[in-house]
Protein backbone atom coordinates (compact mmCIF):
# COMPACT_ATOMS: atom_id res chain seq x y z
CA UNK A 1 0.00 0.00 0.00
CA UNK A 2 1.12 3.54 -0.76
CA UNK A 3 0.26 5.79 2.16
CA UNK A 4 -0.95 9.34 1.56
CA UNK A 5 -0.02 12.25 3.79
CA UNK A 6 -2.39 15.21 4.09
CA UNK A 7 0.62 17.41 4.81
CA UNK A 8 1.54 17.38 1.15
CA UNK A 9 -0.27 20.13 -0.72
CA UNK A 10 0.40 19.60 -4.44
CA UNK A 11 -2.92 19.45 -6.30
CA UNK A 12 -3.47 17.00 -9.12
CA UNK A 13 -6.53 17.32 -11.35
CA UNK A 14 -8.02 14.24 -12.99
CA UNK A 15 -10.44 14.73 -15.89
CA UNK A 16 -12.84 11.86 -16.58
CA UNK A 17 -14.38 11.65 -20.06
CA UNK A 18 -16.72 9.20 -21.75
CA UNK A 19 -16.21 7.54 -25.14
CA UNK A 20 -17.50 10.71 -26.82
CA UNK A 21 -15.02 12.89 -24.90
CA UNK A 22 -17.79 14.38 -22.76
CA UNK A 23 -17.18 15.04 -19.04
CA UNK A 24 -18.52 12.40 -16.66
CA UNK A 25 -19.86 13.70 -13.36
CA UNK A 26 -20.35 11.56 -10.27
CA UNK A 27 -17.76 9.00 -11.30
CA UNK A 28 -15.95 7.24 -8.47
CA UNK A 29 -12.20 6.68 -8.81
CA UNK A 30 -10.60 4.15 -6.49
CA UNK A 31 -6.86 3.54 -6.25
CA UNK A 32 -6.54 0.01 -4.79
CA UNK A 33 -2.81 0.43 -4.13
CA UNK A 34 -3.16 3.76 -2.34
CA UNK A 35 -4.43 3.89 1.21
CA UNK A 36 -6.05 7.09 2.43
CA UNK A 37 -4.79 7.87 5.91
CA UNK A 38 -7.66 10.14 6.95
CA UNK A 39 -10.07 8.21 9.15
CA UNK A 40 -13.55 9.73 9.16
CA UNK A 41 -15.46 6.71 10.42
CA UNK A 42 -16.48 8.62 13.55
CA UNK A 43 -18.05 11.40 11.45
CA UNK A 44 -21.73 11.00 10.54
CA UNK A 45 -22.44 11.90 6.90
CA UNK A 46 -25.81 13.10 5.66
CA UNK A 47 -28.10 11.90 2.87
CA UNK A 48 -31.00 14.36 2.93
CA UNK A 49 -34.35 14.43 1.14
CA UNK A 50 -35.17 17.82 -0.36
CA UNK A 51 -37.90 18.54 -2.92
CA UNK A 52 -38.51 14.82 -3.32
CA UNK A 53 -34.91 14.11 -4.30
CA UNK A 54 -32.01 12.59 -2.43
CA UNK A 55 -29.27 15.13 -1.86
CA UNK A 56 -26.58 14.45 -2.74
CA UNK A 57 -27.17 11.97 -5.55
CA UNK A 58 -23.95 10.15 -4.69
CA UNK A 59 -22.09 10.01 -1.39
CA UNK A 60 -18.74 8.42 -0.54
CA UNK A 61 -18.85 6.62 2.80
CA UNK A 62 -16.01 4.91 4.61
CA UNK A 63 -16.47 1.37 5.81
CA UNK A 64 -18.16 1.35 9.25
CA UNK A 65 -19.17 5.01 8.92
CA UNK A 66 -22.70 6.07 9.87
CA UNK A 67 -25.15 7.79 7.52
CA UNK A 68 -27.97 10.04 8.69
CA UNK A 69 -31.17 10.30 6.63
CA UNK A 70 -32.99 13.51 7.64
CA UNK A 71 -36.22 14.44 5.87
CA UNK A 72 -36.27 18.14 4.95
CA UNK A 73 -39.52 17.77 2.99
CA UNK A 74 -43.01 18.43 4.32
CA UNK A 75 -44.10 15.00 3.16
CA UNK A 76 -43.35 11.46 4.26
CA UNK A 77 -40.60 9.34 2.71
CA UNK A 78 -39.86 5.63 3.01
CA UNK A 79 -36.19 5.04 2.23
CA UNK A 80 -34.97 1.54 1.52
CA UNK A 81 -32.14 -0.49 0.04
CA UNK A 82 -31.94 -4.13 -1.04
CA UNK A 83 -28.23 -3.90 -1.89
CA UNK A 84 -25.99 -6.73 -0.73
CA UNK A 85 -23.69 -4.18 0.92
CA UNK A 86 -26.58 -2.94 3.10
CA UNK A 87 -30.26 -3.81 3.24
CA UNK A 88 -32.62 -1.68 5.30
CA UNK A 89 -35.84 0.32 5.33
CA UNK A 90 -36.50 3.60 7.09
CA UNK A 91 -39.79 5.48 7.40
CA UNK A 92 -39.10 9.20 7.59
CA UNK A 93 -41.39 11.91 8.85
CA UNK A 94 -40.53 15.60 8.91
CA UNK A 95 -39.32 16.74 12.31
CA UNK A 96 -38.82 13.20 13.60
CA UNK A 97 -35.20 12.15 14.00
CA UNK A 98 -33.98 8.65 13.25
CA UNK A 99 -30.81 6.89 14.28
CA UNK A 100 -27.95 6.98 11.72
CA UNK A 101 -27.32 3.71 9.93
CA UNK A 102 -23.87 2.13 9.89
CA UNK A 103 -22.41 0.91 6.60
CA UNK A 104 -20.27 -2.07 7.57
CA UNK A 105 -19.62 -3.60 4.16
CA UNK A 106 -17.76 -2.02 1.22
CA UNK A 107 -19.76 -1.80 -1.99
CA UNK A 108 -22.59 0.04 -3.68
CA UNK A 109 -25.75 0.82 -1.73
CA UNK A 110 -28.62 1.83 -4.01
CA UNK A 111 -31.26 3.94 -2.29
CA UNK A 112 -34.90 4.32 -3.26
CA UNK A 113 -38.14 5.63 -1.80
CA UNK A 114 -41.12 3.29 -1.62
CA UNK A 115 -43.51 6.24 -1.94
CA UNK A 116 -41.76 8.22 -4.68
CA UNK A 117 -40.40 5.91 -7.36
CA UNK A 118 -38.30 8.57 -9.07
CA UNK A 119 -36.12 9.11 -6.01
CA UNK A 120 -32.76 7.41 -6.44
CA UNK A 121 -29.32 7.81 -4.91
CA UNK A 122 -26.17 5.83 -4.17
CA UNK A 123 -23.76 5.32 -1.32
CA UNK A 124 -20.27 4.21 -2.32
CA UNK A 125 -18.86 2.45 0.72
CA UNK A 126 -15.07 2.57 0.44
CA UNK A 127 -12.80 -0.19 1.71
CA UNK A 128 -10.16 2.31 2.88
CA UNK A 129 -8.45 2.82 -0.47
CA UNK A 130 -7.99 6.33 -1.81
CA UNK A 131 -11.37 7.23 -3.32
CA UNK A 132 -12.32 10.32 -5.33
CA UNK A 133 -15.54 11.63 -6.88
CA UNK A 134 -15.79 13.78 -10.00
CA UNK A 135 -17.71 17.06 -9.93
CA UNK A 136 -20.20 18.43 -12.49
CA UNK A 137 -17.32 19.16 -14.87
CA UNK A 138 -16.03 15.59 -14.64
CA UNK A 139 -12.99 16.58 -12.59
CA UNK A 140 -11.58 15.25 -9.35
CA UNK A 141 -8.79 16.87 -7.37
CA UNK A 142 -6.16 15.06 -5.36
CA UNK A 143 -4.19 17.20 -2.91
CA UNK A 144 -1.46 14.64 -2.37
CA UNK A 145 1.78 15.41 -4.18
CA UNK A 146 3.46 12.17 -3.09
CA UNK A 147 1.00 10.18 -5.17
CA UNK A 148 1.10 12.50 -8.18
CA UNK A 149 4.41 11.23 -9.51
CA UNK A 150 3.23 7.63 -9.55
CA UNK A 151 -0.37 8.13 -10.66
CA UNK A 152 0.29 7.09 -14.25
CA UNK A 153 1.64 3.75 -13.05
CA UNK A 154 -1.32 2.90 -10.86
CA UNK A 155 -4.48 1.03 -11.69
CA UNK A 156 -7.68 3.03 -11.21
CA UNK A 157 -10.99 1.30 -10.60
CA UNK A 158 -13.85 3.43 -11.94
CA UNK A 159 -17.50 3.13 -10.97
CA UNK A 160 -20.50 4.98 -12.37
CA UNK A 161 -24.22 4.54 -11.76
CA UNK A 162 -24.79 3.80 -15.46
CA UNK A 163 -22.71 0.60 -15.28
CA UNK A 164 -24.52 -2.74 -15.41
CA UNK A 165 -24.57 -4.73 -13.26
CA UNK A 166 -24.50 -2.01 -10.63
CA UNK A 167 -21.36 -3.25 -8.88
CA UNK A 168 -19.36 -3.39 -12.11
CA UNK A 169 -16.11 -1.41 -12.27
CA UNK A 170 -13.78 -0.54 -15.13
CA UNK A 171 -10.04 -0.77 -14.49
CA UNK A 172 -8.11 2.00 -16.23
CA UNK A 173 -4.78 3.84 -16.30
CA UNK A 174 -4.44 7.61 -16.16
CA UNK A 175 -2.92 9.51 -19.07
CA UNK A 176 -0.84 12.52 -18.10
CA UNK A 177 -1.82 15.68 -19.98
CA UNK A 178 0.19 18.27 -18.05
CA UNK A 179 2.48 18.84 -15.08
CA UNK A 180 -0.30 18.11 -12.59
CA UNK A 181 -3.17 17.06 -14.83
CA UNK A 182 -4.34 13.63 -15.89
CA UNK A 183 -7.10 12.28 -18.07
CA UNK A 184 -9.08 9.07 -17.94
CA UNK A 185 -11.64 7.78 -20.44
CA UNK A 186 -14.42 5.34 -19.58
CA UNK A 187 -17.18 3.66 -21.54
CA UNK A 188 -20.68 4.77 -20.58
CA UNK A 189 -23.30 2.22 -21.71
CA UNK A 190 -26.52 3.24 -23.38
CA UNK A 191 -29.39 3.93 -21.01
CA UNK A 192 -31.29 0.83 -20.00
CA UNK A 193 -34.79 0.80 -21.48
CA UNK A 194 -36.29 -1.29 -18.68
CA UNK A 195 -35.60 -0.31 -15.09
CA UNK A 196 -34.71 -3.19 -12.76
CA UNK A 197 -37.54 -4.33 -10.50
CA UNK A 198 -36.60 -3.38 -6.97
CA UNK A 199 -39.41 -5.54 -5.62
CA UNK A 200 -39.98 -3.48 -2.49
CA UNK A 201 -43.76 -3.44 -2.35
CA UNK A 202 -44.26 -7.19 -2.92
CA UNK A 203 -41.53 -8.03 -0.41
CA UNK A 204 -42.76 -5.77 2.37
CA UNK A 205 -46.43 -5.83 1.32
CA UNK A 206 -46.47 -2.04 1.13
CA UNK A 207 -48.80 0.25 -0.76
CA UNK A 208 -48.73 3.95 -1.42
Amino acid sequence: MILCSSAQSAVTTIQVLDQDSKPVSNAILTFPDVSATSDETSKVVVMDQINMTFQPRLLIVQQNQHVSFPNSDDIRHHVYSFSSAKSFELKLYRGRETQPIQMETPGIVELGCNIHDDMLAYLFVSDGSLTLQTDVSGRAELALSAVTQALGDLNVEVWHESFYPLNKKQTKRLRQTGANTYELQIDIPEAQVVKPDRGFKPKFNQTN
